[in-house]
């Protein structure tokens, strides 16, 4: 880099730009496809999903990973009982101990329905990105790409 200046980056870049160019097609092209550079971003800032969902559609996403916490921390306690009480150390009798396990399968139920939320909610998002990101990315990209092989064409040709 200190020899050749910014030319020496320009493979590095060249690399960079067709992965966001393969990004932008896939999303465009598959977007119910798993992307995880998306995922990524929007576990990271969440609000890249939900500037793509209507405000109903954010509500329900933010009652479903509410609720998924809470479920979370009764799951927790729960659990803790049933251990206690397969190991002794907490007495329960077996109605109670048939009142837990239903109480425990039921929650991992609500659970499992609002993750299936979310995974639709991410799939409405998608379909949404797969316009307003994927095809600006695959144009960006590909521009990008093609402007850093005409310089570096260039260059071959003069010197």
């Amino acid at each position: 880099v200190r020899r050749n200046g910014a030319r020496a980056l320009r493979p590095a870049a060249v690399v960079v730009a067709a992965a966001v160019t393969l990004g932008g097609v896939l999303l465009a092209l598959f977007p119910g496809m798993v992307h995880p550079w998306l995922d990524a971003i929007e576990a990271a800032a969440p609000a890249v999903q939900e500037a793509f969902l209507t405000p109903s559609e954010r509500a329900v996403r933010r009652g479903s990973l509410e609720s998924i916490e809470r479920s979370g921390a009764m799951l927790d306690a729960a659990g803790m009982l049933q251990r206690d009480a397969q190991w002794g150390t907490r007495p329960v009798d077996e109605a109670q101990r048939e009142r837990l396990t239903q109480f425990l399968a039921g929650r991992r139920e609500l659970v499992a329905g609002d993750r299936m939320v979310l995974r639709t909610l991410r799939t409405h998002a998608r379909q949404r990105q797969r316009w307003w990101l994927g095809i600006p990315m695959a144009v960006a990209g590909a521009g990008t790409v093609m402007v850093l092989v005409r310089r570096r064409a260039r260059d071959y040709l003069a010197s």
